[in-house]
């Protein structure tokens, strides 16, 4: 999730851990616990090319609820110095650390990014697909409450139980689109057998802001195809279309054992990528992520010249506007 939200969330779960003994203090704290996680990006900023900041964000520990106690320990060890810190001890200082980094965790695992919960274990990623990267539905309990506690100032009292409503608002919000998720997933599974299409793999993720959109992206042996479903019109049929594979693909996935960062990418994407020809280049796409022409992670890997295909260092390609993707979305809801 964007790291505003993770912020409020932070913030919010600070307050609730800390009970009785919270105060505008805790607050804040919370707020930049609750981003911590999302520091990776400094260490990603200076790596060389497009790939690695791309594969390795969510992966550099900071993401994994393994390691969420040894983070909350080293910040412990670094912020409280004395048995206590503006009237809390270290012992819950600990738990609310705990509880920031686990629940930021946990949030992320809610996208279709990937989290690896499970470093330096596995590796592996996992990702429930139900909220999208930005969700104000989910947010603005959150971030009410929060204005509320440091504009409006009221009692510590009041502040926890405005706290607690938003925490309560937002956890049944999520709960409940998580649900839908499945729900929908179902319904697009149901389509494809009603279709007689195989698909070797689908995935259904939020296709908007809310709750009200979904897209499933089926991968078969012909290529992919994607379809909508709309919780406003449920009636309407759902109706998969795709495109057909590049003849080219398994000449490229051949060829990627000799690219070190283009094998990457395709691990990355979990099996749901496309290769595509444009003019004299290759291009490769993430397809987990964006709808119809918008792909924000589309990379240059080759070229062709002559017939012959020359890899090259992968080279991200910058992403259409949004505005134009999002008309199109409107029209499905």
């Amino acid at each position: 999730m964007d790291s505003a939200t993770q912020a409020m969330l932070g913030a919010a779960v600070a307050v609730a851990v800390a009970g009785k003994q919270a105060n505008r203090k805790t607050l804040l704290t919370g707020a930049a616990a609750g981003i911590f996680p999302d520091l990776d990006v400094l260490v990603l900023l200076a790596m060389p090319g497009d790939v690695l900041p791309f594969i390795l964000h969510r992966g550099l520990l900071t993401h994994s609820l393994l390691m969420a106690p040894v983070f909350a320990l080293l910040a412990v060890w670094l912020l409280v110095r004395n048995q206590t810190l503006w009237g809390i001890n270290r012992k819950l200082w600990l738990q609310i650390f705990l509880w920031c980094f686990a629940t930021h965790v946990l949030l992320d695992l809610c996208t279709s990014y990937g989290t690896p919960l499970f470093q330096p274990l596995s590796h592996e990623r996992y990702a429930l697909s139900a909220l999208f990267i930005i969700d104000p539905f989910y947010t603005l309990p959150l971030l009410a409450a929060f204005v509320m506690a440091v504009v409006r100032t009221p009692a510590m009292r009041s502040i926890r139980r405005i706290n607690a409503a938003a925490l309560l608002i937002s956890s049944f919000y999520l709960l409940t689109i998580v649900s839908v998720k499945f729900y929908a997933h179902h319904l697009f599974a149901a389509a494809l057998e009603q279709q007689n299409t195989q698909a070797y793999a689908l995935k259904t993720q939020n296709a908007s802001l809310g709750v009200a959109l979904w897209r499933a992206t089926a991968m078969t042996k012909s290529g992919y195809m994607e379809a909508y479903y709309s919780l406003l019109h449920p009636e309407r049929p759902i109706e998969f279309q795709g495109a057909l594979a590049n003849p080219q693909r398994p000449r490229l996935i051949k060829l990627a054992q000799k690219n070190p960062l283009l094998q990457r990418l395709i691990d990355f994407s979990e099996g749901f990528y496309r290769f595509e020809l444009d003019e004299q280049r290759i291009i490769f796409t993430d397809l987990r992520f964006g709808a119809f022409d918008y792909r924000p992670f589309r990379f240059h890997v080759a070229d062709v010249d002559g017939g012959q295909i020359i890899l090259r260092d992968p080279k991200r390609i910058a992403a259409p506007s949004f505005y134009r993707v999002f008309t199109r979305l409107r029209h499905k809801l």
